[in-house]
């Protein structure tokens, strides 16, 4: 598989993780969530609050002719999230005058 890769300063993005094979972008958005906020899935506010998990999934889904490729970028909570071609997430804290 031929792979672009949108680049970020390492200082701009708080969290990177690769979207595995077996895994749907919206788990890995969760995973980092997590990873950032040091809170377990259970204490996050549920991700569709904020975007549609399985749309987000969808959008990134391998077909028989063809590969997807695009940014979806949204909001949860203090976290600016991109996913990126459905192979990355990466997530940023928003300074916090964004946030209000």
């Amino acid at each position: 598989m031929n792979r672009r890769r949108y680049e970020r300063s390492s200082e701009e993005c708080t969290v990177r993780l690769e979207v595995a094979d077996h895994e749907r972008p919206s788990t890995v958005v969760v995973r980092a969530i997590e990873r950032a906020s040091d809170e377990d899935a259970t204490e996050i506010r549920p991700l569709y609050e904020s975007v549609a998990p399985e749309s987000l999934d969808r959008l990134f889904a391998e077909t028989n002719s063809t590969i997807r490729r695009g940014v979806v970028a949204f909001s949860v909570d203090d976290y600016e999230i991109r996913v990126v071609d459905g192979e990355y997430v990466e997530l940023t804290e928003r300074p916090p005058d964004a946030t209000s």
